[in-house]
């Protein structure tokens, strides 16, 4: 537990995603079975039992070009949802091609679509590292 309580004491500073947002810690504070994370974007209480599953959902992002220009850093993490959504209709497409052999003209139109994003985001990697 005390390595948890370091943890949190860390944070302080620092800029983390969470929940699909970057977030920047401002300070934490304990008061009995409760630890309070105070952010930018608001305060997030925790229940000291959960506290080591609930730090992992907190990602560290290392001071960069992108954190130091917030515009960036919201366009780049503004992405996530949308990763998820393609990730989550190929794993539904490759479900519905295994059910139902019939589908794999429809799944040729969403894997295009699918690689016509990822070329996207690929010109956007490029503008950004053109940034630095």
């Amino acid at each position: 537990m005390e390595e948890n309580y370091k943890k949190l004491e860390d944070m302080i500073g620092g800029y983390y995603r969470h929940e699909g947002k970057r977030k920047m810690v401002r300070d934490v504070k304990v008061k009995g079975d409760i630890a309070t994370i105070i952010t930018d974007l608001g305060d997030i209480q925790i229940h000291i039992d959960d506290l080591d599953n609930e730090l992992q959902a907190w990602l560290k992002i290392k001071e960069n070009v992108l954190v130091k220009n917030e515009a960036l850093t919201d366009i780049v993490l503004s992405n996530s949802s949308m990763y998820n959504q393609l990730t989550l209709t190929l794993l539904s497409t490759i479900e519905k091609i295994q059910n139902d052999p019939g589908y794999i003209n429809q799944a040729e139109a969403i894997n295009n679509t699918v690689k016509s994003a990822i070329e996207l985001e690929k010109v956007k990697i490029a503008t950004l590292a053109l940034l630095k």
